[in-house]
């Protein structure tokens, strides 16, 4: 009798070892046949099928390579974040019917704000989505921050510009060799990578809109509104519109007090043909100078500085920016010339700054190295004087050759030796 119940519970012991090797688990999500170990995104289009993001076809392939639409975006976007239907705001599109199969999920990211129709009212639900739109699509869904800036050679400096930034400073993307290829149409292995890389980017701490700014998105308005404004205005001097029509864009980034008080004059007397802007670049400048002076709810005012370059001069900046109907826009901007003043950047802060600059433009590794400090005269045109100042000789090496480097810490300039 004691040897019949011990095969008995041997017997049901192999049996439930049959079953749990037979039965797939959570981690070991559906195998597309074409998606093998040696494709370099397997692991990602695997987490997002298994995270039910993203589905194959009934022949069991994934096409990585096939286009993807803007339809497929649009309900991939509708899986991955919590959007609502808003019923008592329709959106019509000529190309979009109720009976749609995908109707529902393409009017709740145009009720977000994601996606929009083009001039003729069309959705153009088959059509592929390119780089850039999926940069548009991707900034404004996750509301990126845009913390600093990288270099493409193939981007201009166009509406599609401030969101590819943004993707490739949270590191979304990472180019190719330079480029972007704003262009080029996206692919459905790539439109997963965007995705996941997207959906794993750390959550701000600050989540309450009715909370602080965080350091972080202070920076993505200085990055933001100023580019906007200066956009606004060199594209309608070029259009030689009247200021009426310029007051009413500039509404959308900037309030009438400043409008009117600034940018009024300014692009009265304002030259496109120069390399003068009303805004300076302060990108890495944020990361050594930054103070936020007031952050409330609905106001925010920051001082930073912009460092003198080849076509700048350096200045102290500060730029306030208010909170009006629940977005956020450039109330005042004031600037002051260096002149007598330092940065006193240290030696630390050198060789970031110039290895940072290096890395935008150069290829491979590059060190920079500190080799010794000297002194130099330097004429200041803003007061009329020559001033005694420091001069830090680095030492830059890059995949592309050798340099001397003369930095410049009290502006932050620096140069080649020849």
């Amino acid at each position: 009798m004691k040897n019949s119940w011990m095969w008995r519970w041997l017997g049901c012991l192999v049996i439930a070892i049959i079953v749990a090797l037979n039965v797939p688990t959570e981690a070991s999500a559906q195998t597309f046949t074409d998606v093998g170990p040696k494709h370099p995104y397997q692991g990602i289009i695997q987490d997002m099928q298994k995270r039910e993001l993203i589905n194959g076809y009934p022949d069991g392939t994934f096409r990585p390579d096939n286009k993807i639409t803007r339809a497929h975006v649009a309900v991939l976007l509708d899986k991955a974040l919590p959007l609502e239907a808003k019923t008592n705001e329709v959106i019509r599109y000529k190309d979009v019917s109720t009976s749609h199969v995908y109707y529902q999920e393409i009017m709740k990211v145009s009720q977000a704000g994601i996606f929009s129709g083009d001039p003729n009212g069309n959705f153009n639900p088959n059509a592929p989505i390119t780089r850039k739109q999926m940069a548009k699509v991707l900034d404004l869904a996750f509301e990126l921050n845009l913390e600093n800036f990288t270099y493409f050679e193939d981007v201009e400096d166009d509406w599609g510009y401030l969101h590819i930034q943004a993707l490739a400073s949270t590191g979304i993307t990472t180019g190719d060799k330079g480029k972007f290829n704003p262009n080029a149409p996206v692919t459905r292995a790539h439109y997963a990578v965007f995705l996941h890389r997207a959906l794993n980017i750390p959550a701000e701490p600050n989540t309450d809109p009715n909370a602080a700014l965080t350091k972080a998105q202070i920076v993505n308005l200085l990055n933001r509104i100023p580019f906007e404004v200066e956009t606004t205005l060199v594209t309608h001097k070029f259009q030689a519109s009247p200021f009426s029509k310029v007051r009413a864009d500039l509404l959308n980034n900037a309030t009438p007090s400043i409008i009117d008080s600034m940018f009024d004059e300014y692009y009265a007397e304002m030259c496109i043909y120069c390399d003068a802007y009303l805004f300076s670049d302060v990108a890495d400048e944020v990361n050594y100078r930054f103070e936020v002076l007031e952050n409330t709810t609905n106001f925010v005012q920051v001082r930073t500085v912009s460092f003198d370059e080849p076509l700048g001069e350096a200045f102290y900046l500060e730029y306030t920016f208010e909170k009006q109907a629940g977005k956020w826009k450039l109330s005042d901007h004031d600037w002051e010339n260096l002149g007598a003043g330092s940065f006193n950047l240290t030696k630390e802060e050198a060789l970031q700054i110039v290895k940072n600059n290096y890395t935008r433009y150069e290829t491979g590794p590059v060190h920079v190295t500190y080799l010794r400090t000297s002194y130099e005269d330097r004429y200041d045109w803003y007061t009329d004087r020559e001033y005694r100042r420091e001069v830090y000789e680095l030492s830059v090496q890059t995949g592309d050759g050798h340099y001397n480097v003369s930095f410049y810490p009290h502006n932050g300039f620096f140069d080649e030796d020849y």
